[in-house]
């Protein structure tokens, strides 16, 4: 038998080449032997002895695995101890020799088509001798590091991995983590498990026959993997094809047309101004509303009148989302506005302040009290329609789509009328992006939201500075280009006289007026008409609009009987 000695630790290491052998070179061979390896794969792979190996604190006897092409080797302990100490397998020092490497690497490059891949040396020598061609490695990276350093010499086309069937299963797991790492480098890897009993490729080895048998069978795996890939593959594809037919026209025309019939008894929902739902073809349909203006226009009390109108006339929930204001803030302008419809006198009438001082209740004549507690109780017939989520700026789309998801949950899927006030204080959905990417982002959800859930979305915007003295238009509006192309319908107010040419027009001036003359301006509708300048009065006092040019009778027409202005 032919053996190799390796230099004491401590000597440089040199390319591996047969020597003299070493002293008890009986108990060598009959290691080797007892590992079912022939006197021909002892020769081939060099496997040598040493009866006093000194590394890592140890002095025993080691067999010496040299690595074919390579200064390297592993030394594996022969005696009872075992791996109690975790020094079953030793390797050069790290400082002469590098890290540690897979074995027998030349496999890859010696022409096999299939390669098998061991988690130890002694394994991979197993299936060399019993006709195939073996690569032993621990860690997916040893592997890849391999694949890389033989380049373009590479002529395995498949590996195999071969799992140690382990007590406590890691074996498996390593053959796992093995798998997964060379299927991300777009290898073709497959596992194939040894027949049952059989511990690893050695034990295998030392069973006359089966090792050979085993091999033999791996192409036919290799077939039947293919088979079952391409199964899937085209699995995927065809549901690939079926997901983008049901989105063309013709996969949507079935879906389309029970849409229609669903839609026979689903009307718009009246804002309560009637002109406005003349120009929007009844009054609110699904969609994204945005509403902008200059600072104190009255953007939240449009949006606040419009909530109140909705859930007293129609008793739809509606859900709003004050961001900025207190809930009893919005509370008190909804019944100063009943205060305004409900006054026989003017100085009965009450502003936000007038409901909240309770101080000043000790001053008030019976009427007063009385006009208070009527505006109360009418309030109270459609509030319970209204839920106000007060937020401090802990508010973003995420939390509003969740809310109406429980809120509509919980009313037998009838989604409600959304109010977000205002766009530009939700909270960022990612803290490091721009203003203008996070109500970007706001807005497209905004739009997700009331398509999802087929209802009106109503955002209050805030008007740049610029546009405090000009016409509205898109570009006003703040931060966000997707205001202009994801909403459904865009509306602006504008105080009545703004951007008239030659005109003697002064914005402080037109604030001051009582009532305010404004004017609601239609810049965008995505299926209706555009363009039109809708005439208001804004009572600030009583937090009430007034549309102006209609009359009782289209009011009543309007509301069923209900010949108010507002409420």
């Amino acid at each position: 038998m032919r053996i190799s000695c390796i230099p004491r630790a401590g000597r440089p290491l040199r390319p591996w080449k047969s020597a003299q052998s070493c002293t008890a070179t009986g108990i060598a061979r009959a290691y080797c032997k007892a590992r079912g390896f022939t006197d021909a794969t002892i020769d081939r792979f060099n496997i040598g002895y040493n009866p006093s190996f000194k590394l890592a604190g140890t002095d025993e006897p080691r067999a010496i695995i040299p690595y074919p092409g390579e200064e390297y080797y592993t030394a594996r302990r022969l005696s009872v101890a075992g791996d109690t100490d975790g020094k079953k397998y030793l390797y050069p020092p790290t400082v002469k020799a590098g890290g540690k490497r897979a074995f027998n690497v030349p496999a890859l490059t010696g022409g096999a088509e299939i390669v098998y891949i061991t988690e130890g040396q002694l394994d991979a020598i197993s299936i060399e001798q019993a006709g195939g061609a073996a690569v032993g490695c621990n860690e997916p990276s040893q592997m890849l590091d391999a694949l890389k350093k033989a380049g373009d010499k590479v002529t395995a086309k498949y590996f195999i991995i071969v799992p140690d069937r382990d007590e406590n299963g890691a074996g498996a797991d390593k053959a796992w983590k093995m798998w997964n790492w060379l299927n991300d480098a777009k290898l073709a890897v497959f596992t194939q498990e040894l027949p049952d009993g059989v511990h690893d490729a050695n034990d295998g080895l030392k069973r006359p026959g089966l090792l050979q048998s085993w091999i033999a069978s791996t192409p036919k795996i290799i077939e039947a993997e293919k088979a079952k890939a391409q199964e899937a593959q085209e699995k995927a594809s065809e549901a690939q094809r079926q997901e983008f037919n049901e989105q063309t026209g013709a996969g949507r025309l079935a879906a389309f047309a029970d849409e229609i019939r669903n839609s026979i008894n689903k009307q718009a929902t009246p804002t309560g101004f009637n002109q406005l739902d003349r120009k929007l073809e009844g009054g609110l349909w699904p969609g994204l509303y945005i509403i902008g203006a200059i600072s104190s226009l009255g953007k939240t009390t449009f949006g606040l009148q419009i909530v109140d109108q909705i859930a007293r006339e129609t008793g739809r929930g509606c859900l709003v989302f004050s961001l900025e204001m207190a809930a009893f803030e919005l509370m008190a302008k909804s019944i100063s506005r009943i205060t305004d419809s409900l006054a026989s006198q003017e100085n009965e009438k009450k502003t936000m302040r007038g409901i909240t001082a309770g101080g000043r209740y000790l001053n008030y004549s019976e009427t007063e009290k009385a006009l208070i507690k009527a505006a109360f109780d009418e309030y109270g017939t459609f509030a319970g329609n209204i839920v106000i989520i007060e937020g401090q700026g802990n508010i973003g789309v995420e939390q509003i789509r969740a809310t109406v998801h429980k809120y509509t949950a919980a009313h037998a899927g009838k989604a409600p009328i959304i109010l977000v006030d205002y766009l530009q204080i939700l909270a960022p959905a990612d803290p490091r992006a721009t203003d203008k990417q996070n109500a970007d982002r706001a807005v497209t959800e905004l739009k997700r939201i009331s398509r999802d859930y087929k209802t009106p979305v109503i955002a209050i915007s805030s008007f740049n500075r610029d546009n405090y003295s000009t016409v509205a238009n898109m570009a006003a509006f703040k931060e966000s280009g997707a205001i202009e192309y994801s909403s459904d319908v865009l509306l602006a107010l504008q105080l009545e006289g703004v951007g008239v040419k030659g005109s003697d027009f002064n914005v402080d001036t037109a604030k001051q007026a009582i009532p305010r003359k404004v004017e609601l301006c239609i810049l965008k509708n995505r299926n209706g008409q555009t363009g039109a300048k809708i005439p208001f009065e804004y009572d600030a006092r009583f937090n009430a609009f007034r549309e102006q040019g209609v009359s009782d009778a289209d009011i009543a027409t309007l509301t069923g009987g209900k010949a108010k202005r507002v409420l």
